[in-house]
């Protein structure tokens, strides 16, 4: 029988909130922010990194990898919970479980909030250990997208591909155009500020 003060599901808990926090300040930066903005800020940087071009470009996947990180925290959380109150001789630590839980629902309000609030900073820190993140869960992911198209989903790696074009594709769009007919120089600053 386990000892009264095992760790275990207390880190276990701690992993939870890590997840769960990750998870929301992905969201917030990669999914809910103004796309043109995180390359803005990526261009701008002492190393131009085509990490955010990366990322947006599969944004379901992106988005997969966020519900899989908040699905590892949960289930996470459910096994410490479970662990804890089967352990529990006492009201106590039936409250310190429900305050844990308070607080993994409590973390993604705040890192909602925190996190919206300084985006650009967050966005510079977070690219590559989100990146890292999606790699991490590409086979979990790259299972998840085939198991949703053999169930009627689309395929949206042949539709992203179809309808969109990168950076120099549409730059050389542009250089096209002016041959055939020249663009107005607003029309061409908007065209450049989407990029």
């Amino acid at each position: 029988m386990e000892s009264d003060s095992d760790p275990l599901p207390w880190l276990m808990i701690g992993l939870a909130l890590v997840l769960l926090g990750l998870a929301t300040a992905i969201e917030v930066v990669f999914i809910m922010s103004n796309r043109s903005d995180i390359r803005k800020l990526s261009e701008r940087g002492a190393q131009r990194t085509d990490i955010p071009d990366k990322l947006f470009a599969d944004v379901n996947r992106l988005s997969t990898t966020i519900l899989v990180l908040k699905s590892a925290g949960l289930v996470t959380a459910g096994a410490a919970s479970v662990q804890i109150l089967l352990n529990a001789t006492d009201t106590q630590r039936f409250s310190v479980v429900f305050l844990a839980w308070l607080g993994l629902v409590s973390i993604q309000v705040i890192g909602r909030a925190i996190v919206g609030r300084h985006v650009q900073t967050v966005a510079r820190q977070l690219t590559t250990l989100t990146w890292a993140v999606v790699l991490l869960c590409w086979p979990l992911t790259s299972l998840l997208g085939i198991i949703s198209v053999w169930l009627g989903g689309q395929n949206t790696d042949k539709d992203n591909r179809d309808a969109l074009f990168d950076n120099d594709e549409l730059r050389q769009l542009i250089n096209t155009s002016e041959e055939e007919n020249p663009l107005e120089e607003n029309e061409k600053q908007m065209i450049v500020s989407i990029l």
